[in-house]
């Protein structure tokens, strides 16, 4: 994992993030439809197919108004980097440095640049 460079790293860090809140969005909308599908068999007495059906739709809309809504906040690069600036203290909210064209960036931006190369390897490998 260490011969991957910083960019590849971010993008893995993005269909990651990207795909647990798909499982998060799948865990809720399974959730909230066994709740109104169990209410619409034993308190208002439909039938186990309606109550199935019942439970089948809400599962589906709810899934895609949640995806919907997670789809407008746009999980980005940007977003990690964010992220990463916010929990990741040995970054020292550098991590914008890495999206950057390497021309940019002053002698002082390309050294922090190093030392983020080295750090986040490390990082990938913990839990964020």
């Amino acid at each position: 994992m260490q011969t991957e460079t910083p960019e590849i790293l971010l993008n893995a860090l993005t269909k990651q993030w990207r795909g647990k809140i798909l499982v998060r969005n799948i865990l809720k909308s399974v959730s909230f439809s066994l709740i109104i599908s169990a209410t619409g068999r034993f308190l208002l007495g439909l039938n186990f197919t309606e109550s199935l059906l019942t439970g089948g739709l809400f599962f589906l809309v709810l899934f895609l108004v949640w995806n919907f809504l997670d789809h407008l906040k746009s999980t980005s690069v940007e977003h990690i980097v964010r992220h990463l600036d916010r929990t990741a203290p040995e970054l020292e909210e550098s991590s914008a440095l890495i999206i950057k064209e390497e021309s940019s960036l002053s002698v002082l931006e390309r050294l922090q640049k190093d030392r983020l190369v080295k750090a986040i390897p490390q990082l990938c490998e913990q839990e964020l």
